[in-house]
């Protein structure tokens, strides 16, 4: 079922929009009309009912431009259905937040949330937190460079760690409170003290530093990107890591961890230790300056690599890497 406003539309734009999806039926094997009938009632209705409170006059534009982007997506294709979930799920959730910006740029918006939650899906972050959390502030956004840039910040937050110097040099941009508010950080808290400190420290945040570190990677035949265990070099950004049939580069920081495509040169080339004064591994127990770690693993043939701002621990016995801190 859809909603009179979106039936009024759809009766007075059927012409085009027939003519549009006929197009793409013709060229797309197996198009299924019952799945982008879902999607017409699941993602675009909400959009067009929330834009319907501001201006109705934008409807006709708005239903053709979410058309069109639903179209290619390839949202009438069911082997798509994941990635479909995710789009409508991000509509549903952003049409009232962003009704305005949608109205104005219709063309731009839908496509432009839709390709952003594929992303940070697609880098292996935390779409649902994204999604929720630009529901939350996106309201704010007063055109959509400022709702680009707030999605890029919250996008770093989400997981996808080779966003953050990207995203604090476009977040200059913001209004300081929206960017304080992005980043979980108290509204008087100076915008460029907060800049400096996220800049020089990966490990830094609202609540201070995240002295846990996180875990990344995993077995390739079971969904992770490493056929054996890894090896880690440092690099200038992160750690360069050799994964038994691929090399990539691995930028991390509190909020998550991310693997590029990187080549054997670029590992062969980058030192072979990294260490760290302040670092010092006994047996299974790390020792990073007054911290004792417990590393759970067999100290035999355990590796501990240091950048400038992390240590990274390996083992032959885990596709895994731990990602600390340094103090």
């Amino acid at each position: 079922m859809i909603s009179p406003v979106l039936a009024s539309v759809l009766a007075s734009a059927r012409a085009p929009l027939n003519r549009r999806i006929g197009e793409v039926r013709r060229a797309t094997p197996g198009f299924d009309d019952a799945a982008l009938a879902a999607f017409f009632a699941d993602a675009i209705d909400p959009v067009v009912q929330a834009v319907a409170v501001l201006d109705e006059a934008r409807l006709p534009a708005v239903v053709m431009a979410a058309a069109d982007t639903a179209l290619q997506l390839g949202v009438h294709d069911r082997a798509l259905a994941a990635r479909t979930a995710q789009v409508r799920d991000t509509w549903q959730a952003l049409a009232g937040p962003c009704a305005a910006l949608i109205a104005a740029a219709p063309a731009q918006v839908p496509g432009m949330l839709a390709n952003a939650v594929l992303h940070v899906t697609q880098q292996g972050g935390r779409s649902g937190q994204w999604r929720d959390e630009l529901a939350a502030l996106a309201g704010r956004a007063a055109d959509t460079r400022e709702l680009a840039v707030l999605g890029q910040l919250l996008a770093w937050r989400a997981g996808l760690a080779h966003f953050r110097r990207g995203a604090l040099t476009a977040a200059a941009g913001l209004p300081p409170a929206l960017a304080l508010a992005a980043l979980k950080l108290p509204e008087a808290m100076r915008w460029e003290d907060a800049v400096a400190t996220l800049a020089s420290d990966p490990w830094w945040g609202p609540d201070g530093r995240a002295d846990a570190g996180i875990e990344t990677g995993a077995f390739a035949g079971l969904g992770g990107a490493f056929m054996a265990p890894p090896q880690v070099r440092p690099a200038h950004d992160g750690f360069f890591v050799d994964g038994g049939a691929r090399h990539h580069l691995l930028v991390a920081d509190r909020h998550g961890a991310v693997l590029l495509a990187a080549s054997a040169a670029e590992y062969e080339a980058a030192p072979a230790q990294g260490g760290h004064p302040a670092v010092r591994l006994e047996g299974d127990t790390l020792q990073v300056g007054t911290r004792t770690v417990s590393l759970d693993l067999p100290a035999a043939g355990l590796r501990v690599v240091c950048n400038a701002d992390t240590v990274a621990v390996t083992s032959p016995f885990t596709h895994t890497i731990r990602l600390l801190p340094l103090p």
